[in-house]
C-alpha cells in the first residue's frame, strides 16, 4: 500500500523542502521523518500575505540595527529584501536592476576590503550582511537545524550543542555560522543562490585562512565543515578540499591546538574551560580524521605539520563529563579512519615501487593481524550508533586489507583517485598461480565490495545528498572501481583466476546502474552535491564495461584453438575436498593443469562465457592428470 502525502508539510520537513509522508495508516499523526529522527510534528497554518510583509519589515529592521551597531554607516534599506531563488543571474551574480536598488557599488567595495583584512569572532568585524541578502535569517536557522541534527548525525566533526542558538553563533561565531549553513543548504535553496553562497564561502575562507591575525579554532573548525561538505563551483578549476584541509592543519598548529592546556580531563566538570579544552580536543581529532581520508583517496603523505594521533586523546574525549554525546562516535570515525591507514602503510600500498603477494609468508602474518584488528574495531562500535558511515568502515578496511591481490608491477597508480573508466586496463592484471591465499582475497573483496554497496542502497535520498564527499560518496567510487578491476582479472584473456571466481558473480552491471540510478535522482534535487556529480562516472563506468564484455566474446570466438590451460600452484585435492599445496615430482614450484581435467564433466567450449563460480573447495573431483 502506498504512502499517503499531506496537503501541507510539517515544520520540519517544510523548512527542508522535503516530502512529507504519513505512511501506510494515513490519518494525522507524525509523518515517517519525524517518526524515525523522534521529533515533534507539527504543521503550522500558512501565513497572510499581511503577515509576511510584516515579517520582512521585521527582518529588514533586525539587518538595520545590526548594520548599525557594526559602526558601518549605510544608505537608506528600504524595500531591501533577501534575494529570493529567482533573482539570481545563470552566473550566479546579483542583475544589475538589484545592485543599484541595494548597497551601491562603492559601498559593496568597501565591506569586501573590510572581509579581505580579517572579521572572525576573535575581535575584529565580520559582516554578514551578504549572507542576510542571499538567504533569509529564518531559513539560516532552519539549516542550522538541519545541520544540527541531520548533517552531524553522519559526521559529528564539528558538533553545535544545543545551548549554542543561532543568534549566539551569529554573535560569537560568525564565520562557522556563514559555513554551517553553505554545508546544510543542498536541496533546500535553488541551485543558483546554493551556487553563489559557495563563492560567498570560499572567498571568505580563503581571505581569512591567508592571515596570521585570524587564526581561530573556529576558522579550523569551518574549514573543517567546508572540507566535509565541499561542492565545487561552476565555472572553478581549482579543488579547494585539499587546500582548506592543509591550511586547517597549519592554522591548528600555530595557535597549539594539540596542547590546550595541561588541567586533568578525569575530574573536569562542565564548566567554560573544561568545554573548550574539550572543544580544542575535538577540533584537533577532526584534523586527523581529515587527514587520513585525504591519505586514502590520494594515497600521499598525510598532511604536513599534523602530529602523530594521540590515542589518549581520545580516551579522555570519550570518558570526559564535559563531552558531548556524539564525541563517543567521533572518536569511532577517528579510530576507523586510522585503522584503514595503518593498512595501507603497513601494506605498503603509498610505495609505487612495492608489490604485494597474498602468498608470501610475511605478508600474510600482516593480512592476519590487520584481520584482527577490523574485527576488534567492528565489535567496539555502539549498537545503538545510529550512524550510517560507521557501519561502513568493517567493509572498506577489508577492501583496502585484500587490494593487493589486483596489484601489479605497473598498475599501482591506478587506484588513486579519480575514479574513471578511462583509468582502467584490461592487460594490466594480475595474473598469479593461484593459492588458497589468492582465493580467499577474491571472495573477501567480492563480499566487502557488496556489502558496501548494499549498505548504502538502504539509506533514502536526503541521506545521500547530506553525505559528505571524503566520508562517503568517495568511498562508494572507490568501491566500485574495485569491484570492475576484479572483474577484469577474473575475466580477461589469460587470467588465472575466473576458474574459482565467476565474474558474473560480481554483479558489476547490476550495482552500477544502481549507482547512476541514485546519482540521477540526486540530480535531480542538486545537481552539485557530490551524490550527483561523483557518481555520474558509473555512467561512462557502465558503458565502458559493455564494451568491454562484448569484446570477450569476439576475441574468445576468434581464437582458432583457445588455450584454457591454467597456471595453479601444485594443487592436490585431497578426498575430503581440501586443497593443499605440495611439489611436484620434477622439484618445480607449479604446473599447468589443464581445464579438462579440472572439470572432467563440464563443456570447456562454452567455460570462459560461463566460467564455473562455486567455491575452490567444492572443486572435490579434481584430477591432476
Amino acid at each position: 500500500m502506498s504512502t499517503s502525502k499531506r496537503p501541507r508539510a510539517c515544520d520540519a520537513c517544510h523548512s527542508i523542502k522535503i516530502k512529507c509522508e504519513l505512511g501506510t495508516t494515513g490519518g494525522t499523526g507524525p509523518c515517517q521523518r519525524c517518526i524515525r529522527l523522534g521529533k515533534d510534528c507539527v504543521v503550522t497554518p500558512p501565513k497572510t500575505q499581511k503577515d509576511r510583509v510584516a515579517e520582512l519589515e521585521a527582518q529588514v529592521a533586525s539587518l538595520t540595527r545590526l548594520l548599525q551597531s557594526q559602526n558601518i554607516d549605510t544608505p537608506s534599506l528600504d524595500g531591501l529584501t533577501p534575494i529570493s531563488n529567482s533573482s539570481l543571474s545563470v552566473d550566479g551574480n546579483l542583475p544589475q536592476a538589484e545592485a543599484e536598488n541595494g548597497l551601491p557599488q562603492k559601498k559593496r567595495r568597501r565591506e569586501q576590503d573590510e572581509l579581505s583584512n580579517g572579521a572572525t569572532s576573535s575581535g575584529c568585524r565580520f559582516s554578514l550582511t551578504e549572507l542576510d541578502m542571499l538567504i533569509v535569517q529564518d531559513l539560516q536557522e532552519s539549516l542550522v537545524e538541519k545541520y544540527r541534527h541531520d548533517l552531524v548525525r553522519l559526521v559529528p566533526i564539528v558538533p553545535i550543542a544545543e545551548d549554542w542558538t543561532y543568534q549566539r553563533l551569529r554573535t560569537e561565531k560568525p564565520v562557522l555560522l556563514q559555513t554551517i549553513v553553505y554545508a546544510a543548504s543542498s536541496g533546500s535553496v535553488s541551485e543558483e543562490v546554493n551556487e553563489h553562497l559557495g563563492r560567498i564561502v570560499l572567498e571568505t575562507l580563503t581571505a581569512l585562512g591567508g592571515q596570521k591575525s585570524e587564526a581561530s579554532m573556529e576558522l579550523v573548525q569551518a574549514l573543517l565543515v567546508a572540507v566535509l561538505w565541499y561542492r565545487s563551483p561552476k565555472n572553478r578549476r581549482a579543488i579547494a578540499t585539499f587546500q582548506f584541509a592543509q591550511k586547517a592543519v597549519d592554522i591548528a598548529q600555530s595557535i597549539d591546538l594539540w596542547q590546550p592546556g595541561t588541567k586533568s580531563w578525569t575530574n573536569a566538570a562542565a564548566d567554560s574551560e573544561s568545554s573548550k579544552l574539550v572543544e580544542a580536543v575535538r577540533t584537533g581529532l577532526g584534523c586527523h580524521l581529515i587527514s587520513s581520508s585525504i591519505v586514502l583517496l590520494m594515497r600521499q603523505s598525510r598532511l604536513k605539520s599534523l602530529p602523530e594521533l594521540d590515542s589518549w586523546s581520545i580516551h579522555m574525549l570519550e570518558y570526559v563529563e564535559c563531552a558531548l554525546e556524539t564525541d563517543r562516535i567521533l572518536c569511532h570515525h577517528v579510530r576507523a579512519e586510522h585503522l584503514c591507514e595503518r593498512i595501507i602503510r603497513e601494506l605498503h600500498l603509498l610505495d609505487p615501487s612495492s608489490v604485494g603477494n597474498v602468498s608470501d609468508p610475511a605478508t600474510r602474518i600482516t593480512m592476519q593481524a590487520l584481520s584482527n584488528s577490523i574485527t576488534d574495531f567492528t565489535t567496539q562500535i555502539p549498537a545503538n550508533a545510529n550512524c550510517e558511515v560507521l557501519a561502513f568502515y568493517e567493509h572498506l578496511a577489508t577492501i583496502h586489507l585484500h587490494e593487493i591481490l589486483l596489484h601489479t608491477s605497473t598498475n599501482r597508480h591506478s587506484f588513486t583517485a579519480p575514479y574513471l573508466a578511462e583509468r582502467l586496463s584490461i592487460t594490466d592484471f594480475p595474473a598469479p598461480p593461484v593459492t588458497p591465499e589468492h582465493v580467499t582475497s577474491m571472495y573477501a573483496l567480492k563480499t566487502a565490495c557488496h556489502a558496501l554497496l548494499d549498505s548504502f542502497f538502504t539509506l533514502d535520498l536526503q541521506t545521500w545528498i547530506s553525505l559528505p564527499f571524503l566520508l562517503s560518496i568517495g568511498r562508494v567510487a572507490y568501491t566500485q572501481y574495485i569491484l570492475v578491476k576484479l572483474y577484469i582479472a577474473t575475466s580477461a584473456l589469460n587470467n588465472s583466476f575466473g576458474a574459482f571466481l565467476d565474474p558474473e558473480s560480481l554483479q558489476v552491471e547490476e550495482y552500477l546502474q544502481k549507482l547512476i540510478d541514485v546519482a540521477t535522482e540526486a540530480t535531480q534535487i542538486d545537481s552539485s552535491t557530490p551524490a550527483a556529480r561523483i557518481l555520474l562516472a558509473p555512467k561512462r563506468m557502465l558503458e565502458w564495461y559493455r564494451k568491454y564484455k562484448a569484446s570477450l566474446a569476439v576475441d574468445y570466438f576468434a581464437l582458432s584453438e583457445p588455450d584454457y590451460s591454467m597456471p595453479v600452484d601444485s594443487a592436490i585435492m585431497s578426498n575430503d575436498g581440501s586443497l593443499s599445496l605440495t611439489d611436484v615430482a620434477d622439484g618445480s614450484n607449479s604446473f599447468d593443469l589443464d581445464l579438462q581435467d579440472l572439470f572432467p564433466n563440464i563443456d570447456t567450449t562454452n567455460l570462459f562465457m560461463n566460467t564455473v563460480h562455486d567455491e575452490y573447495t567444492s572443486l572435490a573431483h579434481v584430477q591432476t592428470g
